[in-house]
């Protein structure tokens, strides 16, 4: 499971960095444009909170997904979670370069309920998900 974790965290890593990357353009731009802060001082503030975001949007995605799935076959395991990961954060990526908002555990999750109710000697934690769907509404 650790090489499994540590993929989630590149994963998580490279979309945090790229989707940080599209939104803070616009907060630089902002910055700039109201003259709050000096120019030098405007790219500092945006680095940091980039690299803030990528540490946290990382570290947040590889403990949301770590537990939520168990079985037996630690193989179909493996392909199981990183085939849902990396399509949601591809998805993810494209939604919001588009300008449609999205969430990472809104494909997630739904995702890998899917592919355990339709396979054999998986079991899901159906009290994650449904935590994590209650919190969509807020």
């Amino acid at each position: 499971m650790e090489i499994l974790s540590l993929l989630i965290f590149i994963i998580g890593i490279i979309s945090s960095f790229i989707v940080g990357g599209n939104n803070s353009a616009t907060a630089i731009g902002i910055l700039l444009s109201t003259n709050a802060l000096k120019k030098r001082q405007s790219y500092l503030v945006s680095a940091i909170s980039i690299f803030l975001g990528t540490s946290l949007g990382s570290y947040t995605l590889r403990d949301s997904v770590y537990g939520l799935v168990h079985g037996n076959v630690q193989n179909i395991l493996y392909a199981l979670i990183f085939s849902a990961v990396f399509a949601s954060v591809v998805s993810f990526y494209y939604l919001n370069k588009s300008g449609i908002p999205s969430s990472l555990s809104q494909m997630i999750y739904p995702s890998l309920a899917v592919m355990v109710v339709i396979s054999k000697g998986l079991l899901f934690n159906w009290e994650k998900f449904w935590f994590t769907v209650a919190s969509w509404g807020f």
